[in-house]
């Protein structure tokens, strides 16, 4: 069976109420989503783009409890329809016209993989120019999200978004940002009772051993970068550092959410996936190593 390597992307998928900057997550609205477009069938699970004519539905949901949350597997599938150009012979260059149908377009797979926890949901997604990008799967639960919510009598008053999670250089990615709103810091519960802190007054079997503070900017203002890079330097030059872990979320130049995570970053971009005799990627195989990378990752 030959292979073909893979382009992978990293994401994170939070809630936001609309006209509000600040995110929250609820793992079991997430959960109840997928299980209800799941449930739908036919027209109802297939949403259509007249603007750049695409298809775009769910072949499989697969969803599997683990300890404080869910891994999820999805295979996307897609078309683009009004597209029937006549088919060329690769020997000798002669035509003939297509027989597909005006609504019809060639299948695309996009497989998705996501490790739902009770802070985010990480998504690892195969990148596709001809399948589903990310800013249309955002668009896809979004349409469902809305139907579901209606369907149970809830207000219709906050949306999915998606952060970009980078595989480059942290500092780098830093430097690249707009502007930070939100950075959470890890480091641990013997700092709580240092001298400098003297908040616990003997240790807590009970408490995890990893804190986070969270700073937040002001409105309309960033967190200092500087103070962020020296943060994680602490991290990368010091087995000694108090700081365990840096997350870090703002926009890029564009105004794209970016979420960077000192943790995630070591990460590959591409995969191996092994193909099928048609030469599509096989299912199973690009499943398998999508979930090595993203099932052994600690909230």
């Amino acid at each position: 069976m030959s292979t073909e390597d893979r382009k992978i992307g990293f994401y994170n998928f939070e809630f936001q109420k609309y006209g509000k900057e600040c995110c929250f997550f609820d793992k079991e609205v997430l959960k109840q989503l997928l299980l209800y477009i799941d449930g739908l069938t036919g027209n109802d699970k297939t949403i259509r783009n007249e603007k750049y004519k695409k298809a775009t539905s769910i072949e499989t949901i697969s969803i599997n409890d683990t300890k404080g949350g869910y891994l999820v597997k999805i295979i996307f599938k897609s078309c683009k329809y009004n597209h029937n150009p006549k088919y060329m012979s690769s020997i000798d260059g002669s035509e003939r016209n297509s027989n597909k149908n005006s609504n019809e377009g060639d299948k695309e797979k996009t497989h998705l993989c996501m490790r739902i926890s009770g802070l985010e949901a990480k998504v690892m997604l195969e990148e596709r120019r001809s399948g589903v990008t990310i800013v249309g799967i955002v668009h896809y639960l979004n349409i469902n999200l809305r139907a579901y919510l209606k369907m149970i009598n809830q207000k219709v008053n906050y949306k999915i978004i998606f952060g970009i999670i980078p595989t480059r250089n942290f500092v780098v990615e830093l430097e690249a940002m707009r502007g930070v709103k939100v950075a959470e810091v890890f480091t641990y519960k013997k700092i709580l009772g240092s001298e400098g802190l003297n908040l616990l007054e003997r240790e807590d079997s009970s408490l995890k051993d990893d804190i986070v503070f969270t700073l937040k900017s002001n409105p309309r203002t960033s967190l200092l970068k500087r103070n962020l890079k020296n943060m994680y330097e602490s991290i990368a030059s010091s087995e000694e550092s108090n700081i365990s872990r840096v997350r870090i979320y703002g926009y890029d130049s564009s105004n794209n959410p970016i979420k960077l995570d000192s943790k995630i970053l070591q990460k590959m971009d591409y995969i191996k996936a092994e193909l099928d005799d048609d030469g599509t990627v096989n299912t199973s195989s690009i499943f398998a190593k999508m979930m090595l990378v993203l099932g052994d990752d600690d909230d």
